[in-house]
């Protein structure tokens, strides 16, 4: 039987420290439907006026969906371990609830090294581990979910980044024809690790004092390149701070390769009118299981402007 699925929540990682997941996406009939919905809402009344005997009163539940967990968490170098959330998939014609969505009754636990910690509910679907566990560049963590009778999980690597190269402030053209300010970054990987920068400039003790919220776009080094380095360049820099480039620099964020095929397709979770299960894209998360979403490592560095 053809049906679609309400994912409760959708995955964007931002490259602020709290990294809201979007996701809202309900796969609901267009607006277009509603006059013809009117017209039928009509004719259906006046079919049971003239065949009372004939009413017959559907039970939503007896129109199939695939129930499935929905998660997300982002473990950052150096970071407490938490505000991992859990939830569910709702039906199509289920509004959303979010607290009937998230779930604070799941098992939720994380495995590093030969440790294995059991993660509590805090609020709104997000659970955390001890606030002595901190998250490690070089690690890896093992994410088990389970829920009534349903199990997912997936396994994830904080990045250690490469080394760092020369940082510029750059001329480059927008999509307008219009010349515009950028970041411009080297970056001499380690492995197949997804590289991303944003712009930023600091105070005059060399904390961030502003940062952009978006990535341009993720790079990594393909399997068989021959190239060592990688270009990375950020969004157009705020005219008013490029009058002073000496304050400007980047963040320079590296994730778990699967991000790289996460962030190429998340676009792919837009409405669309395939049977569920036969879309013509679809979200590369890695969600293994009974799951959708993405559990993901990353970590983070910084650098001013090169001297020029």
């Amino acid at each position: 039987m053809i049906f679609r699925v309400f994912v409760a929540y959708f995955i964007e990682f931002f490259p602020s420290t709290i990294y809201r997941v979007g996701l809202k996406e309900a796969y609901r009939t267009s607006s277009r439907l509603l006059p013809r919905l009117g017209i039928a809402a009509v004719l259906l009344t006046v079919v049971l006026f003239t065949f009372p005997g004939c009413e017959q009163v559907v039970d939503e539940e007896q129109f199939p969906y695939e129930m499935k967990l929905v998660i997300r968490g982002l473990l950052e170098d150096g970071s407490q371990i938490k505000d991992i959330y859990v939830g569910r998939t709702l039906p199509v014609a289920v509004p959303f609830r979010p607290d009937f969505s998230n779930l604070p009754d799941a098992v939720v636990s994380i495995k590093v090294d030969s440790l294995r910690y059991i993660l509590r509910h805090t609020k709104d679907g997000l659970y955390s581990a001890p606030a002595t566990v901190k998250a490690k560049a070089g690690k890896t963590y093992e994410l088990t979910v389970s829920w009534e009778n349903l199990t997912a999980g997936a396994v994830t690597t904080i990045p250690e980044p490469g080394e760092i190269g020369a940082v510029y402030m750059i001329n480059s053209v927008n999509d307008t024809g219009k010349t515009i300010k950028v970041i411009s970054v080297e970056v001499f990987p380690r492995g197949t690790e997804t590289y991303a920068v944003t712009w930023l400039s600091f105070t005059q003790t060399g904390q961030i004092y502003t940062e952009d919220d978006k990535y341009n776009t993720v790079a990594r080094v393909l399997p068989n390149s021959n190239t060592s380095s990688l270009i990375l360049f950020s969004n157009e820099i705020a005219p008013s701070y490029t009058t002073n480039p000496n304050v400007l620099g980047a963040g320079i964020y590296c994730y778990d390769p699967t991000f790289y095929d996460y962030y190429k397709t998340k676009g792919s979770g837009k409405l669309s009118d395939a049977v569920f299960g036969q879309p013509s894209t679809s979200v590369k998360w890695n969600i293994q299981g009974n799951g959708i979403g993405m559990f993901i490592g990353r970590s983070k560095t910084t650098k001013k402007i090169t001297s020029q």
